[in-house]
């Protein structure tokens, strides 16, 4: 309500009619003000006071600012709310109302006033739109550029840590197998030490036909128990004890990652044994036969591992 006013005051009209001629037409805009206007001419209002003015030589005012004439008091506050100028002189001089070709003369300028900035907010709006548009796919490649740098990162990360991996259980191949030929040199030379004691008992008799011969067998076997990490497990079993007793052994003594010092009690199902020379992975129907049955005395080399969901 108060922009139409204050259109209706700028074209010349008082305050006071401009506000009743605004709410007379429900807001309807300027057309209907300035038409209900043009059929009450007259109309007893706000903008007719009855009282006169108290000196009747003032007619108008002039801003001293920018020379312009006011015919009232409600025009010389707008002026200077508008404008902010402050510096107004009284004039004698009366201001003639618009004529109907000013009045719409200055309307259709308002109009095109009014027309120009809202031209000018839409290319605003429209130029903010463009704005937010690049800083939306600035953000979006930013965000995707991001994503790739993290994923490679990961990769080659990944990739280092498969050739540390690999490395590992190539020293660890390595070490294994010297320590199988270790106990292998060892057996045998137990094994000759065996047939030489033997040699040396026998009387010097001639030799009689014998179909059966004597095997030479160890109250004792050594085995030694390799994990994934550690040292290895080393115990020693007796030639009629299970392999159900050597599982429950490790599962006993199990060390934990990453150092391996510590032991800690594992699930027997989660853990498998097998052999590597010569290659034999141990069954289920295995755990029941002794370990002389099994072929693991007097020692023996056994692998240790654990299934993954374990």
């Amino acid at each position: 309500m108060e922009a139409l006013v204050d259109l209706l005051v700028e074209m010349g009209y008082e305050k006071g009619y401009a506000e009743q001629a605004v709410k007379e037409t429900d807001c309807g805009g300027i057309e209907a003000a300035l038409d209900w206007i043009a059929e009450h001419p007259n109309e007893p209002g706000p903008s007719h006071p009855t009282e006169e003015l108290s000196t009747a030589a003032v007619r108008s005012y002039v801003c001293e600012e920018c020379g312009k004439k006011l015919r009232n008091d409600d025009e010389m506050q707008f002026h200077s709310a508008k404008s902010g100028h402050c510096s107004f002189s009284e004039s004698s001089e009366e201001v003639k109302a618009l004529t109907e070709e000013e009045r719409k003369a200055k309307m259709e300028a308002l109009r095109v006033a009014l027309n120009e900035k809202k031209k000018q907010r839409l290319e605003k709006e429209k130029q903010n739109e463009i704005e937010d548009e690049k800083r939306r796919r600035e953000q979006g490649k930013k965000l995707l550029n991001a994503k790739q740098e993290f994923k490679e990162k990961m990769e080659r990360l990944e990739a280092e840590e498969k050739m540390r991996q690999k490395a590992a259980d190539k020293a660890y191949r390595a070490q294994l197998l010297a320590e199988i030929e270790k106990d292998k040199a060892e057996r045998r030379a137990r094994q000759n030490g065996y047939a030489s004691a033997a040699t040396t008992v026998a009387p010097a008799a001639p030799a009689k036909p014998n179909s059966a011969s004597t095997t030479i067998q160890s109250d004792e076997c050594h085995l030694q128990i390799r994990t994934p990490c550690g040292a290895p497990l080393k115990s020693t079993f007796k030639p009629t004890d299970k392999l159900a007793d050597v599982l429950q052994y490790v599962c006993n003594n199990w060390p934990d990652k990453p150092n391996g010092v510590t032991r800690s009690v594992v699930d027997s199902e989660g853990v498998t044994l097998q052999t590597t020379f010569p290659t034999r992975k141990f069954t289920e129907e295995d755990q029941s036969s002794t370990l002389h049955e099994l072929g693991l005395c007097p020692s023996a080399v056994i692998m240790a591992n654990r299934l993954v969901n374990y």
